[in-house]
């Protein structure tokens, strides 16, 4: 228990006292529909969503009308979906790029700094990205903070592997852009065409792009310790 908070350990023991009474299951059976879109608000989750420590810290997939559904507000709706996208009128190479996003249209933005998620009751919110990057950059100029590429359906036309090695996308999943890189080519249905995937170490947090996603990192290296060296110009060795 290290770490957690008096919510987070009062939620876990009284889980682990339901679960010694027999009044919820480790794995309970549910129907899929109902773990998805109808929600459950039986067994732990409606004793959190009702348990003083916990109900105002439970993340929005949690909602008063049906408890918890791992889709909750994504279905017949944009929630936290809404995107400005070009339309490759004035220029192909931008075709289905991403120029904005936000939680509605009234909350578009070019970047993702203000973006941040809040408890079901809207009582606690955290912003996304709001650590420094490898460069002490915050904001709108961190690189955890830049909006780019498409939502991952389309990209621009006439993408070759010369000039486009990388290819970038939007996700609200990671909360962020991702990039992929060319890795062959690949036959579809007889179609020729290129393979593109996100690298192993993609993610990784040693990563110059990825420091901002770790706050410890992020202070080891504004602070200019010792313990962090450069392995390579995009890769910290820590």
């Amino acid at each position: 228990m290290v770490g957690l908070g008096t919510a987070g350990k009062a939620g876990l023991f009284g889980v682990e006292n339901m679960l010694k009474a027999g009044t919820d299951e480790l794995f309970p059976l549910t129907k899929v529909g109902n773990f998805l879109f109808r929600g459950i608000d039986t067994g732990a989750a409606g004793w959190m969503m009702t348990y003083v420590l916990t109900k105002d810290r439970l993340p929005p997939v949690f909602r008063p009308e049906n408890g918890f559904a791992l889709f909750n507000g994504k279905q017949d709706t944009s929630e936290n979906e809404c995107y400005q996208v070009e339309t490759g009128q004035e220029d192909w190479e931008q075709h289905t790029v991403i120029t904005k996003w936000g939680k509605d249209s009234q909350s578009l933005r070019e970047d993702l700094s203000e973006a941040e998620t809040c408890t079901w009751t809207g009582k606690y919110c955290q912003k996304w990205w709001p650590n420094a990057d490898a460069d002490g950059n915050t904001g709108e100029n961190s690189t955890c903070n830049q909006l780019r590429g498409t939502d991952g359906h389309q990209f621009p036309p006439f993408v070759n592997k010369e000039d486009q090695e990388d290819l970038w996308l939007f996700n609200t999943v990671p909360c962020r852009s991702i990039f992929m890189k060319y890795s062959k080519m690949a036959k579809i249905e007889g179609i020729s065409t290129l393979e593109y995937s996100v690298p192993l170490d993609g993610a990784n947090i040693n990563k110059k792009i990825n420091v901002c996603t770790c706050k410890e990192l992020s202070d080891l290296v504004a602070s200019n310790d010792t313990c962090v060296k450069m392995m390579d110009d995009d890769t910290l060795d820590i």
